[in-house]
């Protein structure tokens, strides 16, 4: 009898201890689950940042909060780098192209190939296109800061004149000429137009209907920017810097003069030599990257000045151009034919975005052109060194500059070169492209066909291919 009880005990024991055993197996289990759970959810707390520590977790799945909450860890590298904003437009086309929004292939740059333009096909097999003055070099500048994007729903601001834009675009270009130094604005007018182009047809022919003489003659001094020669239309407006000399021009009082300055194509710093009352000045390059400012532009003696939003942000495409008028009814004038409803929205939202930036960062846009440009005069100088058939034609002052606080030697967007001892019948700009470079050639501007224009505006890709054929057509024919 005790035999089978304690048989029967051992047996009832044994059991027990399975029992328990099977408890504990199925308690860890338990507990490996709920530990994989928290985990879990932790993770996806942390990452969603509604939780940074188990405590809180635990806070917040029981709806408790906690007397001391406990101090927040440093995030993980991880999670910064993808909480970062990457502007991918050049790195996804080896910074050879460009990758639009919304596009699945690359647009490469001249002279790259390839699925993302990571071929160079070689200097002595493309040709480059130096010829306009479109800044895709911006482009390098504007995607080290993805922060400047901006979205603008469809909802949005549908009527002819949405409230606030035009005031906020004034405002900012007020700031960015007294940042720059280049300007008075104070009592000035601002009119808005689709780039500085339009602005000089608009003028002439408001001018032509002030003067009534018909046509209204136009005159620049030599070399002129090129686009003056377009001016000419119908019997309204007819340009003659070809045709009239400086003192032929002086004599008539009712010719206009439009002053470049610094001009286009040579960068030289000009002032009116007719010493006319109707002056128009286009100052385009008047920023700091480009030139010194020894002082702001005086606008009460030249009441009618032109500028653009492209040659200081490089959003050419863009068309903002506006002008510093000083009689009022001009400039209402002005207004009511280059945008009689209102001017783009979405043109002026670009100009706002990229203004504030520039103004937010104290210039830091005008610095890095300034560095760009004066990197890219030092190869040109270095290129054009000891070789005696081709000649930099760009006068290139030196001056005291008030937005630097230095001496500043300028820094052109363009290269006015000649070409010496051409070829019977060959023009500088024939010889430019027998190597594969898109020039101007002399003639646009007023001069012989001796001279011709290249744009220092293109992308860092493509200036180096340009120093290379420079370089090339150099040791072949010189």
């Amino acid at each position: 009898m005790e035999r089978e009880d304690e048989e029967t005990g051992m047996i009832e024991k044994e059991e027990g201890g399975k029992k328990v055993w099977k408890d504990v197996v199925i308690g860890v289990l338990l507990l490996c689950t709920l530990s994989l759970g928290i985990s879990t959810a932790l993770l996806a707390a942390k990452a969603a940042n509604k939780a940074s520590s188990i405590g809180e977790f635990f806070c917040q799945i029981s709806g408790t909060i906690p007397s001391t909450p406990a101090p927040a860890p440093s995030p993980p590298v991880i999670s910064t780098e993808l909480s970062k904003v990457v502007d991918e437009t050049m790195s996804a086309c080896s910074n050879q192209g460009y990758k639009y929004t919304g596009e699945t292939n690359c647009t490469c740059m001249d002279c790259y190939t390839g699925a993302r333009c990571q071929t160079f096909v070689g200097a002595d097999k493309c040709s480059i296109d130096a010829n306009g003055g479109s800044p895709y070099m911006f482009a390098e500048y504007w995607v080290r800061y993805p922060e400047t994007e901006f979205q603008m729903k469809l909802s949005e601001r549908l009527g002819y004149l949405p409230a606030g834009i035009r005031s906020r675009l004034e405002e900012g270009i007020r700031k960015l000429h007294k940042l720059a130094g280049n300007a008075v604005t104070d009592n000035m007018n601002i009119v808005f137009g689709d780039g500085s182009t339009p602005l000089l047809t608009l003028v002439s022919t408001i001018l032509q209907s002030s003067t009534n003489s018909l046509p209204l003659k136009v005159w620049a001094q030599k070399p002129f920017y090129s686009g003056y020669s377009s001016l000419s239309y119908a019997n309204l407006v007819k340009f003659v810097g070809d045709e009239e000399n400086r003192t032929t021009a002086a004599a008539d009082e009712k010719v206009v003069e439009y002053v470049t300055s610094p001009n286009n194509p040579d960068g030289e710093i000009r002032t009116g030599v007719l010493s006319h009352p109707l002056t128009v000045f286009d100052k385009a390059y008047s920023w700091p990257m480009y030139t010194f400012i020894d002082q702001p532009f005086n606008t009460s003696a030249h009441p009618l000045s032109l500028w653009t939003l492209s040659k200081v942000t490089g959003h050419a495409s863009s068309r903002v151009g506006w002008a510093l008028v000083g009689d009022k009814k001009l400039a209402d004038a002005m207004q009511a034919m280059a945008c009689p409803i209102g001017c783009p929205v979405e043109s002026q939202l670009v100009a706002i975005r990229a203004i504030e930036h520039v103004l937010s960062t104290q210039g830091e846009l005008m610095k890095w052109g300034r560095a760009k440009f004066t990197e890219r005069w030092g190869r040109i100088g270095e290129v054009f060194r000891n070789v005696s058939c081709y000649k930099v034609r760009n006068p290139r002052a030196e001056g005291y500059d008030r937005y630097d606080q230095k001496v500043y030697k300028q820094t052109p967007p363009y290269l006015w070169m000649e070409c010496l001892n051409l070829p019977d019948q060959k023009s500088c700009g024939d010889m430019l492209r027998s190597y594969g470079m898109k020039c101007r050639d002399g003639e646009y501007f007023g001069m012989p066909k001796s001279f011709a224009r290249l744009s220092l505006y293109v992308a860092s890709p493509v200036f180096n291919v340009l120093i290379q054929k420079l370089t090339n057509m150099f040791a072949n024919t010189c």
